[in-house]
């Protein structure tokens, strides 16, 4: 695998580092930054030339052959937007150099970005509030990528579809939800399954773990095993609103509400708000739109065997149900 790797990293090596040589040599690094849930989630390995302090590429495979078609989705997704993205917004994306198979197990190979990944969401409102030049960034960035590919208005019915709550209520019930609580939401839900709202391209998993900063200033976005070119121009903005949550909900406490209103109430949230009003989208708490992106993020998480994570979504659409 690693000599194959290699041999399309030589074969591209004037895309990467043009002023000199390739290498003789080419270290990799297997990061291994959580537990992989299920077959499905790739290998992540980084490319350094020799005595390189920074990597120029990356390679993701896949673990099993039933985890093909996420990556090789990836890539197609990665081409596309290298095509059509504006320089600005492109040169914030990875640039796909090959992808192939390796053993019947699909691979990319993409540049690498510069940057550090800073994980302000697990710090709470209060810690995040000091690096409010970053979230602006990161929240500008979700905003200029939407607008930038625009597409028809979408409807949540055809968004989501309707299995998408019978799925929901699986997982609903294990963290507590009884009849009352779900008659309540459907309630909130159903006068707007045919609402239209704009839409445009999105990441699709914008967490701030898949953010690269360089100071103050967005370098990159990395991860786009999910990006779509049809989603609400709203949904990686509360993507991101909703990190801050996930860490109390994926360890079975439920988000309390003070806390969910002061990440709410963070300048960069309130100024991204705004622009979106500007198109008749209001992201205000109790809101459906809020909602029904729950919804959304947990069939995400279904669909990607990580099923914490979607146990998380349903805790959270419970607290913000509650109101209080």
């Amino acid at each position: 695998m690693i000599q194959l790797l290699e041999q399309h990293l030589r074969g591209h090596w004037s895309l990467l580092d043009p002023a000199t040589p390739p290498p003789s040599s080419v270290h990799w690094l297997k990061l291994g930054m959580e537990e992989y849930p299920e077959k499905e989630s790739a290998l992540l390995l980084l490319a350094f030339p020799a005595h390189g302090r920074w990597p120029l590429a990356v390679a993701k495979v896949a673990r099993d052959p039933e985890g093909n078609a996420w990556l090789e989705g990836e890539g197609e997704q990665l081409r596309r937007l290298g095509q059509v993205l504006p320089e600005a917004l492109a040169r914030r994306v990875p640039r796909l150099l090959h992808q192939g198979r390796i053993n019947d197990c699909a691979f990319l190979l993409m540049t690498a970005l510069p940057g550090e990944v800073e994980l302000h969401n697990t710090w709470g409102a209060r810690g995040a509030g000091g690096r409010g030049a970053r979230l602006q960034a990161a929240l500008d960035w979700a905003l200029d990528l939407a607008a930038a590919l625009p597409s028809a208005p979408l409807q949540p019915a055809a968004w989501l579809g309707t299995e998408a709550l019978a799925a929901f209520w699986e997982d609903a019930i294990q963290v507590g939800w009884d009849a009352a609580l779900r008659q309540q939401l459907e309630a909130r839900l159903e006068p707007h399954w045919q609402t239209h709202w704009p839409a445009g391209c999105a990441h699709g998993d914008y967490f701030p773990g898949n953010v690269l900063f360089r100071g103050r200033a967005l370098s990159g976005v990395v991860d786009w095993t999910l990006a779509t070119e049809r989603a609400p121009i709203f949904l990686d903005v509360l993507t991101y609103e909703c990190s801050f949550a996930v860490q109390a909900a994926r360890r079975g406490r439920l988000p309390e509400w003070r806390e969910i209103r002061a990440v709410h109430d963070l300048a960069p949230l309130r100024t991204a708000r705004l622009r979106l009003q500007s198109q008749g989208i209001d992201l205000g708490l109790g809101r459906p739109e809020r909602f029904f992106t729950l919804l959304a993020l947990h069939r995400t998480a279904r669909r990607a065997g990580r099923r914490p994570m979607g146990l998380a979504f349903a805790r959270i659409l419970q607290a913000e149900l509650a109101g209080r």
